[in-house]
C-alpha cells in the first residue's frame, strides 16, 4: 500500500488560506460630507453693508467683484449700530449674516430712535459655527431664536443697557460659554435674585449689583475658561474683545447722558 505523503508546512498554510473568505480592506476615516461653496449676489452684499466693514470692502476699487465676495466672506469681526428699517419697523439682523461663517467677534451698539422696536436675531445667525464673542448693547432685545444654541464655539456674551424680558435660554446650551455679562433695566416690582439666578447652565453668577433701575450680573465657569486657555492666550482673546467694547464706549457714554437728561425733564 502506497504510503500518503505529508503535506508540507507550507502547503498547509496555503491550503488553509484558500479556505478562507477574503477579506476586505476597511477604511475608517469616512470622508467629509460634501458642502456647497459660500457665495453672495449682490442683493445679499447690499443688505450686509450695514456693517461698516463690509462697506469698506465693496468701496475698495482695487478689488474686482469675485474678489470683493471673498474678502467679505473672511471677515473675522463685524460691528453695526442698529439694522432698523423705519418703514417697516423692524430691527432685524440681516439673515445674510448666516454666510459670515468666519465670523468670530460680533458686536452691535444702538439705541433705536423709536424705543420700542426690539433687535431681532434671524434664525440664520445659528450658523456662525466660529463665532467666538457676542457684545450687544440696545435698550429693547427681542426673542432669540432657538437655533442660538448652535453657536458650540461662543465664549463670551456682554448685554449692556437693554431691556431684557429674562435670559436667554439658549445660554445654559453652550458648551464653550465660559463669561456671561449683563447690565439690564429691572421692571419694577422685580427684585435682582429673582431676574438672575444664581447659575446659568454651568456657570455661577460672581457678581450681583443694583444701582437704581439697573442690575448688573456676571456668570462665569473658571474651569471651562482654564480649559479653553490654559496659557497666555487667554489674555489676548480678552484684550482683543476689551479693544471692541473700547470702541463703542464713547457712543453707550453719550446715549446715557441723553438718557439721564430725559428722566429729568420727565
Amino acid at each position: 500500500i502506497p504510503s500518503k505523503e505529508k503535506a508540507s508546512p507550507d502547503e498547509k498554510q496555503k491550503k488553509k488560506t484558500s479556505n478562507q473568505t477574503p477579506q476586505l480592506d476597511v477604511f475608517t476615516d469616512a470622508p467629509a460630507p460634501y458642502e456647497e461653496p459660500v457665495t453672495l449676489n449682490k442683493e445679499e452684499i447690499d443688505n450686509l453693508e450695514w456693517f461698516p466693514e463690509v462697506r469698506k470692502i465693496t468701496e475698495n476699487e482695487n478689488l474686482n467683484e469675485e474678489e470683493k465676495t471673498a474678502e467679505i466672506l473672511k471677515l473675522k469681526t463685524v460691528t453695526a449700530k442698529g439694522f432698523e428699517d423705519y418703514d417697516a419697523g423692524t430691527n432685524l439682523i440681516p439673515k445674510e449674516i448666516g454666510k459670515l461663517t468666519s465670523l468670530e467677534y460680533f458686536t452691535v451698539a444702538y439705541q433705536n430712535a423709536s424705543g420700542r422696536v426690539p433687535l431681532e436675531f434671524p434664525s440664520e445667525f445659528g450658523k456662525l459655527k466660529n463665532l467666538k464673542s457676542l457684545t450687544v448693547y440696545n435698550h429693547n432685545l427681542g426673542d432669540f431664536p432657538q437655533e442660538m444654541k448652535n453657536l458650540t464655539k461662543l465664549e463670551f456674551v456682554d448685554f449692556q443697557q437693554m431691556e431684557l424680558k429674562k435670559i436667554p435660554d439658549f445660554l445654559d446650551k453652550l458648551p464653550s460659554l465660559y463669561r456671561a455679562n449683563f447690565v439690564v433695566f429691572l421692571e419694577q416690582g422685580k427684585t435682582k435674585e429673582e431676574f438672575f439666578p444664581k447659575k446659568i447652565g454651568t456657570l455661577t453668577r460672581t457678581i450681583l449689583s443694583k444701582k437704581g433701575q439697573e442690575v448688573s450680573a456676571t456668570y462665569e465657569n473658571d474651569e471651562r475658561r482654564k480649559k479653553l486657555y490654559p496659557n497666555e492666550k487667554r489674555n489676548l482673546e480678552e484684550q482683543k474683545i476689551r479693544k471692541l467694547i473700547e470702541v463703542i464706549k464713547p457712543y453707550l457714554i453719550k446715549k446715557r447722558k441723553q438718557n439721564g437728561k430725559k428722566n429729568l425733564r420727565n
